[in-house]
C-alpha cells in the first residue's frame, strides 16, 4: 500500500451521507484523515451551517494517495475527461467500497473529479445541487457540490461557501425524501406532430422551460 494512502473515515453501515472528493492533500498525508486540511475545514463549516455532524458522514476521495498529482490520475480539458489506468485502478476500487452502503444513504460529491467518478457528468457549476442518479452506484442520489478548496487561497472565491451550504441543506432534505422528483423525456428527434403539439404547449397559461444540450461536450446554451 501507498505512504501517502489515507484511508476513508466513517461507517458505511450507519452513515446517512458519503461525501466523496478528490484527493488527500499535505494534511490529510500528515494527519491520516480525509478532509482534514485548509479544505475540510471548510467542509466541516458547511456541514455545520447545513445541521449535517461529520459522524452522519463517510468521508472518502476517488484517489486516496498523493503519490502523484491529479493530473496523472484524471485528465481534463476540451470534451470528456477521462481517468488514466492508474485513476481507472482507483475508481474501481471505489466502486468496489461503496458497494456497501445501505440504500437511502445520499452521495455527496465534492468538486469535478467525483461527480465524473459517480455520475459521468461535467461542469460543477452547471450542475451543483442537481438530485443525480450515481452510475457507479445504481440505486443512491448523488448530489454535486463546488470543491470546498475554491473557498480558500488560491481561487479564493468566498460566495462559494453559501453555494456549498445550500447545496448540503439539499442533500440532507434528499436524505430525508423531502424533495421534489421529476422524470423527464428527451427527444431528440421530434416529428412534425410533437413540435406542433409542444408548440401548442408554449401557448398555455403555464411555465415553460427549455433546456438545450450541445453534444458530444454537453455544454447548455
Amino acid at each position: 500500500m501507498s505512504i501517502t494512502y489515507v484511508k476513508p473515515e466513517g461507517d458505511l453501515n450507519t452513515a446517512k451521507y458519503i461525501i466523496v472528493g478528490e484527493q488527500p492533500g499535505t494534511t490529510e498525508i500528515r494527519v491520516k484523515r480525509p478532509f482534514k486540511g485548509p479544505a475540510g475545514n471548510v467542509l466541516d463549516e458547511c456541514l455545520l451551517k447545513a445541521r449535517i455532524s461529520r459522524s452522519e458522514c463517510y468521508l472518502t476521495n476517488v484517489i486516496k494517495d498523493l503519490d502523484h498529482p491529479l493530473k496523472y490520475y484524471y485528465v481534463s480539458g476540451s470534451g470528456n475527461p477521462y481517468f488514466t489506468k492508474a485513476g481507472a485502478e482507483h475508481t474501481v476500487a471505489l466502486k468496489k467500497e461503496l458497494s456497501a452502503a445501505k440504500p437511502g444513504t445520499v452521495i455527496i460529491a465534492v468538486g469535478n473529479v467525483a461527480m465524473w467518478a459517480l455520475c459521468e457528468r461535467i461542469g460543477i457549476t452547471n450542475w451543483r445541487g442537481s438530485i443525480l442518479d450515481s452510475i457507479m452506484v445504481p440505486g443512491l442520489k448523488v448530489v454535486p457540490v463546488i470543491h470546498t478548496a475554491t473557498v480558500i487561497p488560491p481561487k479564493n472565491v468566498y460566495s462559494n461557501k453559501l453555494l456549498i451550504q445550500f447545496d448540503l441543506t439539499k442533500a440532507k432534505r434528499v436524505y430525508h425524501g423531502d424533495y421534489n422528483h421529476y422524470d423527464y423525456a428527451i427527444i431528440t428527434a421530434p416529428s412534425y406532430s410533437d413540435v406542433t403539439k409542444y408548440i401548442g404547449y408554449a401557448g398555455l397559461p403555464r411555465t415553460i422551460d427549455f433546456d438545450i444540450e450541445v453534444h458530444p461536450a454537453n455544454e447548455e446554451i
